[in-house]
């Protein structure tokens, strides 16, 4: 983060945190390991989405209730996917609020909210908000991480978690 904040500046290399890995989850986890990023864990609502994502990525997947699931996470700034349905990122983000580590980057993917929403749902000041939305029916992600380069993108959000997410969307040439 900027020196305003007294934080130390986020990268997209730092490790991530994604919570909701279904098919657009588990593109974004392919994503970060194709560029060589640490998924430190994800989450599902269910410990049968959760293994298979584990399984997909190879990575600790969580699954019960928020903020509990993630209790045993190292408390450290992470890039933080909010990749559930629109529907439900206003109460996952406030399910998961209190335990966003400061300096921490908190993105969503979800196309019909802001970045605001985040904020409304209690995700903390020391953090920084924002969302990269991808214009495509995600149905499988190893399709859909092929197709990513080829369709539109939106980003918003605070100026920090908007670089944060173009340095990502450069990986896949977009």
């Amino acid at each position: 983060l900027t020196p305003r904040t007294g934080a130390v500046e986020m990268s997209a290399r730092d490790p991530w945190v994604i919570v909701g890995a279904g098919r657009v989850g588990r593109m974004m986890g392919l994503w970060a390991q194709g560029a060589g990023v640490e998924v430190a864990a994800t989450w599902n609502r269910s410990q049968e989405s959760a293994s298979g994502t584990r399984v997909l990525l190879g990575v600790t997947g969580l699954s019960g209730a928020l903020p509990d699931a993630l209790a045993g996470l190292e408390q450290r700034p992470y890039v933080i996917w909010l990749t559930v349905v629109d529907d439900a990122l206003q109460g996952v983000a406030e399910s998961i609020a209190d335990w966003v580590p400061d300096g921490s980057v908190v993105l969503h993917t979800a196309g019909s909210e802001s970045s605001s929403v985040l904020r409304a749902a209690g995700v903390p000041d020391a953090s920084r908000v924002g969302s990269l939305h991808p214009l495509l029916a995600v149905s499988d992600p190893r399709k859909g991480l092929e197709r990513a380069p080829t369709c539109t993108w939106t980003v918003e959000g605070d100026a920090e978690a908007v670089e944060v997410a173009r340095e990502v969307a450069s990986w896949r040439g977009i």
